[in-house]
């Protein structure tokens, strides 16, 4: 089977095209409808050259058809809409006909060197279509030197599927910062960012610059880039916008190469038009974005992952590889798993440490698929449920059978952040007859 893959309705078009690329040794095969792009198997293509004619109304819905990492779109007419949307799909290029047919020579050979320099999955467990198809982001978003945001709901594994990319990269021999922005204190966190010229002031300590510079060369995972306050926001798309930055023993700018890896649970573009996100940052980090599953749609992956904890605790606490009773694996793919890999990660560490010398039985996951599954259900019922609703609805159905450490390991978070999330959304902490008031000892 050929490597490369024509896709578009215009046969003289394509057969234009064939031409040139043969001139170069470069051997193509051609689909032209999209019944043929529904029978194509894809898995040992390495370049798919998207002509956009009269097959599609709309290259993005036939984008939705092809494996996008390793898509060439060819447009026969410029299309600034249609060229920004398709480079945040994560396509490889986008050309705008005439052009030098050595460039997407070029293109195309990349691609291929690409496809032989696979990434390394082992870090990061799933064999699902879903995970395939990050598994194929992270390997095309690598090698891009450019910035990356990653979705995904909490507990998802977004600061990880980061620090892939930056092994990925070719600044993988750099160095690798990340800062959390969601628990670092607001007042610390321009300092974090940019350094804190407080420090000149004490002669016996040297300079310190902050995360950007020392980042110089490598990457920065910034986690849970929502959290950053508005006008750090602003200060940081002029440095990653400029490519410079005030150097704090010298109060000059200095240039920077610090490429950003950002993460996020919340609707940025919801936030812009609130006033509480930075539009310019959004362009600048949107470039090509990585959206993470939530683990209820990984299906069996939740019993691998299972499986991968299991053992990884168990070497932990020297103890024999655990199993699973069938009752535990049922309930397993049956629970939706609000709080993600994080906390099936909890349940698992959980269950292996009581277990003893037994098998793991649903009994000691504490976990429950109908409890979980009707609070997801009665969030179904609305077009869009943002992550804060469906946090309400499950702490107000559940805090009455459930105490706060049993809330927060469900919901995959720390009572801290549980704690403080009740505080922000105003939910107060129900006094119950299970746990009653505090009483002072008399």
């Amino acid at each position: 089977m050929t490597s490369t893959l024509i896709v578009g309705a215009d046969s003289a078009q394509i057969d234009q095209l064939n031409r040139e690329l043969l001139s170069l040794d470069i051997h193509a095969e051609s689909i032209s409808s999209p019944a043929d792009i529904a029978r194509q198997n894809f898995h040992q293509i390495t370049c798919v050259i998207l002509v956009n004619d009269s097959l599609s109304d709309n290259v993005l819905e036939t984008l939705d058809h092809l494996p996008v990492s390793k898509c060439i779109v060819v447009d026969l007419e410029a299309n600034a809409r249609t060229a920004v949307a398709a480079m945040k799909r994560g396509v490889a290029d986008y050309l705008i006909a005439p052009y030098p047919i050595e460039i997407l020579a070029k293109t195309i050979e990349g691609l291929a060197e690409q496809s032989k320099a696979k990434f390394d999955r082992s870090s990061i467990v799933g064999d699902s279509k879903l995970m395939t198809e990050i598994f194929e982001l992270i390997a095309f978003a690598g090698p891009r030197d450019t910035s990356i945001l990653i979705q995904g709901e909490t507990g998802t594994g977004k600061e990880m599927v980061g620090i892939a990319i930056h092994q990925n990269s070719k600044r993988n021999n750099a160095a690798l910062m990340s800062l959390n922005c969601g628990t670092t204190p607001q007042q610390l966190i321009e300092h974090e960012l940019f350094g804190d010229p407080n420090q000149l002031e004490n002669k016996n300590e040297s300079p310190q610059n902050g995360l950007l510079v020392e980042a110089d060369g490598g990457s920065l995972v910034l986690d849970e880039v929502s959290a950053l306050p508005i006008e750090v926001q602003t200060r940081l798309y002029a440095v990653l916008s400029s490519g410079k930055i005030e150097d704090i023993a010298t109060g000059e700018l200095r240039g920077i190469d610090t490429r950003i890896i950002a993460t996020t649970q919340a609707d940025l573009e919801m936030l812009i038009e609130k006033g509480l996100f930075d539009e310019g940052l959004y362009s600048h980090l949107n470039l090509i974005t990585i959206p993470l599953p939530p683990l209820r749609a990984r299906g069996n992956d939740i019993f691998l992952l299972a499986q991968h904890f299991a053992k990884k605790t168990a070497e932990k606490l020297g103890a024999k590889p655990k199993t699973f009773s069938e009752s535990a694996t049922k309930a397993l793919l049956a629970y939706d798993w609000p709080g993600n890999v994080r906390e099936l990660e909890n349940a698992v560490e959980r269950a292996v440490i009581i277990s003893g010398n037994k098998k793991i039985g649903k009994d000691l996951l504490a976990i429950d698929p109908q409890t979980a599954s009707d609070s997801l259900a009665s969030l179904e019922k609305s077009d869009k449920t943002s992550l804060e609703d469906y946090f309400l609805d499950f702490v107000t159905t559940n805090q009455d059978d459930l105490t706060e450490t049993q809330l927060a390991e469900k919901l995959g978070i720390s009572r801290k952040s549980l704690w403080e999330r009740r505080q922000r959304l105003n939910i107060p902490r129900k006094l119950t007859k299970k746990r009653g008031p505090r009483r002072n000892p008399s």
